[in-house]
């Protein structure tokens, strides 16, 4: 396995898992405002929803990018460009992303 492989799996299980808790936090808090009025888990849902569309995108990305690297696809260098390019882009937006 070569060195970019494996930093693009450590990419792509990161925002999996990311992505996986966000669900399950989303989950809970969902049986939780069904079951009561919980007026705190309602005003964090729009923010909920950012990040979980942000990871959403981030993993689709880098399992692409993964997938391709490992089968050595034509498009692997294409799918690592627009990887290293959306990880940057939300590590520069990160200040604006946390406000909401």
């Amino acid at each position: 396995m070569h060195p970019l492989t494996f930093l693009t799996g450590i990419v792509f299980g990161s925002s999996g898992l990311i992505l996986l808790v966000l669900l399950l936090v989303m989950l809970i808090k969902g049986v939780l405002l069904f079951s009561g009025d919980l007026d705190p888990a309602r005003a964090e849902l729009e923010g909920q929803l950012m990040w979980l569309a942000v990871f959403t995108g981030l993993t689709v990305v880098s399992t692409a990018s993964f997938v391709s690297l490992l089968r050595r696809l034509p498009w692997r260098w294409a799918a690592q460009a627009v990887l290293w390019s959306s990880l940057a882009l939300l590590i520069a937006n990160l200040g604006t992303l946390r406000g909401a």
